[in-house]
């Protein structure tokens, strides 16, 4: 990929995470200029955009917070203004929260809802109107999470979030693939990334995944790669969920 200058355009939310730093550099492996969305931490935003510019393709960090909808419209106008159309969008943004029922706080449901699925959504809806006016068509992944498959004990807000992630990514993939934008979820199950309590790193906990081991962000980067390529344009409103066999 050395001395490529432009390509395709790809904004990751939430990229310069475990998870989004492993999406973004797989797709500027394969040629994807990568618009590096963050909401606080703009070093290591930064930091990776200038990683991925050194693989070829453009790469540029965007603050905006995606549960707002005044940040995505800026953002997403940013990026247009800056790289170009965006081809892709990965709604990657998401944050944890782990309480019982009723130690859950209304404002703690607010957030995790608000970033994990009302992100998406203003995300979605911005980018969906400009690939629309342009006739181009495109791409979006949406992260969901196996524990929205599953449910969990304790994660009451977050598996909601992630589970309304699927619902929301199906109903857009019946609606958009006819005008040309194909619309997938992954469903990462215990990836190794900065979300992880010290017990699911844990000899014991390993031992509960039938795989042996956590999965690797760039795993999943290459996933997301393959599913917006040219090979992976029959996947419609499927949920692929990496997780090692936790969830079979």
């Amino acid at each position: 990929m050395a001395g490529i200058t432009s390509g395709p355009v790809a904004l990751v939310t939430g990229a310069n995470g475990g998870l989004g730093s492993g999406i973004c550099r797989a797709l500027a492996r394969h040629g994807w200029s990568v618009a590096v969305n963050h909401v606080g931490d703009e070093t290591s935003a930064l930091e990776l955009a200038r990683e991925l510019s050194s693989l070829g393709p453009r790469a540029a960090a965007y603050r905006g917070d995606v549960a707002v909808a005044a940040d995505v419209e800026r953002l997403v106008a940013s990026v247009v203004e800056e790289l170009g159309p965006i081809e892709l969008l990965v709604n990657n943004a998401g944050i944890g929260f782990t309480a019982d029922l009723v130690d859950t706080a209304e404002a703690d449901w607010d957030r995790v809802l608000g970033v994990n699925l009302k992100g998406q959504y203003l995300c979605g809806r911005e980018v969906v109107r400009r690939m629309l006016e342009s006739g181009r068509g495109g791409r979006i992944v949406n992260i969901a999470s196996e524990v929205g498959l599953m449910g969990l004990e304790g994660l009451t807000a977050y598996a909601t979030s992630k589970a309304a992630v699927v619902g929301l990514t199906k109903s857009w993939a019946k609606e958009l693939a006819p005008r040309g934008i194909i619309v997938n979820a992954v469903a990462p199950g215990p990836f190794d990334t900065g979300m992880l309590t010290d017990f699911e790193r844990s000899a014991e906990y390993l031992a509960t995944i039938p795989a042996g081991r956590l999965g690797r962000p760039e795993e999943l980067g290459e996933l997301i790669a393959f599913l917006v390529g040219e090979n992976g344009s029959f996947f419609v409103g499927q949920v692929l969920s990496p997780n090692g066999g936790v969830l079979i």
